[in-house]
């Protein structure tokens, strides 16, 4: 699932206890922290920050992330959990042009399935 916002980002980071690159922190940097007189601190308080920059911002990560681990072949499928929050997942699928269905069928059962289905209907 895409980064939704900030706040949940960070609460997420601390539940799981994960490391994240710091090429990530520095990138939502600018956007959480728009306004150069207030410290980052400060706007995490208040909970201030763009949400739609930072969503935004997750959803281009994850399709980076998705083109990069699926670009050799070896992973065959992406699971994508929404946990109600679809919109971005869909923007997700819409940028990796997966929207209207794979190009290619990759599992040979279901491809046979089809077939055998389409050819029984057009007898």
């Amino acid at each position: 699932m895409p980064i939704q916002t900030y706040s949940s980002f960070l609460r997420l980071i601390k539940l799981c206890g994960v490391k994240v690159p710091p090429s990530v922190m520095a990138a939502l940097e600018p956007i959480c922290v728009n306004t150069p007189m207030i410290s980052h601190i400060t706007l995490l308080i208040r909970g201030q920050h763009d949400d739609q920059l930072v969503k935004g911002y997750g959803v281009g990560l994850a399709v980076d992330i998705i083109r990069k681990i699926t670009s050799t072949g070896k992973i065959k499928g992406i699971h994508f959990c929404t946990l109600n929050l679809e919109k971005s997942v869909q923007l997700v699928i819409e940028k990796l042009q997966w929207a209207d269905g794979s190009p290619t069928m990759k599992n040979r059962l279901i491809a046979a399935s089809l077939l055998n289905l389409s050819l029984r209907s057009s007898s």
